[in-house]
């Protein structure tokens, strides 16, 4: 017969198995209702928006397969895509938008061709792998794969090296397509690599740098503010080539910093570098402003950008010498859409620069509209296109051919498209120079390219307007809301003109008494009796190839490499600064974001994507299974 004092003991015992498997329990059905990314099955990633979007991937090159997980802190719809390659915009974007409805994930193949509503792609390449939701932490993750080539006109290649991507989710926590207000953002990501994408390092040995920053530049209560701030370089101890520029974003201010410019300027009487020395303040660009003392850009940073690094065999000059770049401004644009005040910058940039002069000077050679004397812009039109030239006259008086290795772009608010063609010895087409289909005004980027220019070619630059929403004709010229048209080159071997001055300039001219023409040189002085467009491309330009309607679903879709002409061309690669926090690619988690084919297959994704579940679930049923055990043996 049980004592008391057993039955005690047995009562104890029982009490403390029983608060064992609550504890137990409570703790394992903690962990299984939480969801999370499996770091095996995607081995890189990278945070967004502050820690509310993290996108995840893994890339089988052999297959043609990329893989991500969209990690985000939302209950509603998840938005991502492949932007347009060159601007990185909404518009001429390939999206998916995936959601979790009744605990079933579901996925939409996308496109955008303007900033709405994206479209539905007749062609659903995006594919669902898994779509998990977690409600009582506001998590959703959405698993998709696709080709890394293009499957139809309304998709975007994934190629090796810098890839553009924009992302969004619900506003709302709704599941229903709608508008993400600032729940939205864009960069760009190095998902893998090739031999030709790698970054380029530079292997100079002597190599000084310095900083310059905005020096608690106060930004203004005010949707949108550009501000200006000149730096004198050091150029007493005589000629050096600057081979790097990198991007440094302050973190404190690093959502409030849309892009920026660097101008190489001179020191001129009235010049922006003594307007803004040491002195940050509100201005407008510097770009066809001749009294500004600029003259051209240096380099330029959109978020998601990196570094600047000049080809092994160039720099830029670093000198005091007329030509010499002696000075700097940096013109930077900052986004404040709620209005905050007290928001203090100091971002900037870094200079690497080496005494030991390289093989070759680099330059930068403005094509289209350099002195914006083209004609006012007619209101009212949808695709109003200019067409400029630098003819083949001009670049017969070159001295050797160049090989450009960035390209910039550059209208203003109402630009649509715009793109420079090619023409070897003028007669046949080689292909665009660069080409953007979705010109967006606040996304404007270097864009990495490798083309042999010879001597005899023609170049002749497109720019397009949608003007519909304007009343009046917009003239060309240096506010934000008038308009330009001009093609930035960086290339080598800097060209001389006869007179031994910087060939900067080949493009169009409005000359007050002959009209339209052409210049090419250092001045608007250096003109050639050459109409403008000397000859005209064919029609059809303003076609956008992205969104066409009407092809074949499994179409091969080649989109133009601007990065591979010439073998004989060595190009610059933007790279990720390793000392900015605002550079997607260098928050990568593994390096194995360039390897391929190595790693879990296709089905073990769709079916170990849900395995922390199924492992709580089994251990879950241990517990119970021990503490009814434990009971019966106790009774």
């Amino acid at each position: 017969m049980m004592t008391s004092s057993s039955r005690q003991r047995i009562s104890t015992a029982m009490m403390a198995i029983s608060l064992f498997c609550i504890i137990i329990t409570t703790l394992l059905a903690s962990f299984a209702v939480g969801i999370s990314v499996d770091s095996a099955l995607y081995p890189n990633k990278v945070v967004l928006m502050d820690n509310f979007y993290t996108l995840h991937w893994r890339v089988d090159v052999p297959n043609d397969d990329i893989f991500f997980a969209l990690e985000v802190n939302t209950t509603g719809f998840v938005g991502f895509g492949i932007a347009e390659p060159t601007s990185g915009s909404m518009p001429g974007a390939d999206v998916v938008i995936g959601s979790v409805r009744a605990s079933q994930g579901a996925v939409q193949d996308m496109y955008t061709t303007e900033f709405g509503t994206p479209l539905m792609d007749d062609c659903q390449d995006w594919h669902l792998v898994n779509g998990r939701e977690d409600s009582t932490a506001g998590v959703t993750i959405i698993e998709v794969t696709r080709k890394l080539h293009a499957n139809d006109t309304r998709d975007r290649n994934i190629p090796p090296g810098l890839v553009r991507i924009i992302y969004a989710f619900s506003a709302s926590n709704s599941d229903t397509l709608g508008y993400h207000r600032s729940n939205r953002g864009f960069t760009a990501v190095r998902f893998y690599e090739d031999s030709t994408s790698v970054p380029v390092q530079y292997t100079d040995l002597d190599v000084s740098t310095a900083e310059y920053h905005m020096n608690n530049a106060r930004i203004p209560a005010q949707v949108t503010t550009y501000m200006c701030h000149s730096f004198a370089l050091p150029v007493s101890s005589g000629p050096s080539h600057i081979i790097q520029i990198d991007p440094l974003v302050d973190p404190a201010t690093k959502p409030y910093v849309h892009h920026f410019f660097i101008h190489s300027c001179k020191n001129v009487s009235g010049g922006y570098v003594q307007q803004y020395y040491n002195n940050p303040a509100v201005c407008s660009t510097p770009v066809g402003r001749p009294s500004s003392g600029c003259t051209s850009e240096l380099y330029a940073w959109a978020m998601g950008g990196g570094s600047l690094v000049v080809p092994q065999q160039a720099g830029y000059r670093m000198s005091d010498a007329t030509d010499g770049i002696s000075h700097i401004v940096i013109e930077l644009h900052y986004s404040n859409p709620n209005r905050l005040p007290n928001l203090v910058d100091n971002s900037g940039v870094r200079i690497h620069w080496t005494p030991h002069l390289r093989q070759f000077d680099a330059g930068v050679l403005q094509l289209g509209d350099p002195f914006l004397t083209l004609d006012d812009i007619p209101a009212g039109r949808s695709d109003f296109q200019y067409e400029t030239t630098c003819p083949s006259q001009c670049t017969r008086q070159w001295s050797h051919d160049i090989i450009v290795f960035q390209d910039f772009l550059h209208m203003h608010e109402l630009g649509d498209m715009i793109w420079t063609n090619q023409w070897s010895n003028g007669t046949t087409l080689v292909g665009p120079i660069n080409r953007i289909e979705y010109y967006a005004f606040a996304q404007q980027q270097l864009t990495e390219v490798n083309k042999v220019i010879k001597r005899g070619d023609r170049l002749n630059t497109h720019c397009a307007w949608n003007t519909m929403g304007k009343s009046t004709p917009t003239p060309m010229g240096i506010e934000t809301t008038d308009e330009m048209c001009i093609d930035f080159l960086f290339y080598y071997p800097a060209l001389r003109t006869a007179s031994n001055k910087a060939y900067s300039y080949c493009g169009n001219l409005n000359h007050p008494s002959v009209g339209s023409i052409s210049m090419c040189g250092a001045s608007a002085s250096d003109v050639v009796m050459v109409p403008q467009p000397s000859v005209p491309d064919p029609t059809g330009g303003l076609v956008k190839q992205f969104g066409l309607s009407g092809d074949a679903c499994g179409a091969v879709i080649i989109e133009d490499d601007t990065t591979s002409t010439s073998a004989t061309a060595t190009a610059t690669t933007s790279v990720a600064n390793p000392d900015s926090s605002t550079t997607a690619a260098a928050q990568s988690t593994s390096s194995s974001a360039s390897t391929s084919g190595v790693g879990v297959p296709r089905e073990d994704i769709m079916s170990g994507s849900s395995s922390i579940h199924h492992h709580h679930h089994a251990e879950m049923m241990i517990v119970v299974l021990f503490c009814f055990i434990a009971g019966v043996v106790l009774l």
